[in-house]
């Protein structure tokens, strides 16, 4: 099997029968009026999984989680990024 070139993870939050979402902005600071995701990002150089998902919670809404269970994960392959580990929580 071919090396991961990254792992990432998104975090789906409930508060009763919502779910957060995120509308996502380009690297300039422009929002993007009709692009959504889950918050979450990629691990840093020899992060553990549930500190990272931790840390991109609160780095992109302000909340702290605590308790988290993994749901589902795979392995996508897209350029330029390659091979990644997709997690999601």
């Amino acid at each position: 099997m071919k090396k991961l070139d990254g792992i990432f993870q998104k975090a789906v939050i409930f508060n009763g029968d919502k779910v957060l979402i995120l509308r996502q902005s380009s690297r300039g600071g422009m929002i993007k009026n009709d692009q959504w995701d889950l918050p979450g990002g990629k691990l840093e150089k020899d992060e553990l999984l549930q500190k990272a998902i931790r840390r991109e919670v609160r780095e992109e809404t302000g909340l702290e989680i605590n308790d988290f269970i993994l749901v589902t994960g795979s392995i996508e392959s897209f350029k330029p990024k390659g091979k990644r580990l997709g997690l999601i929580y």
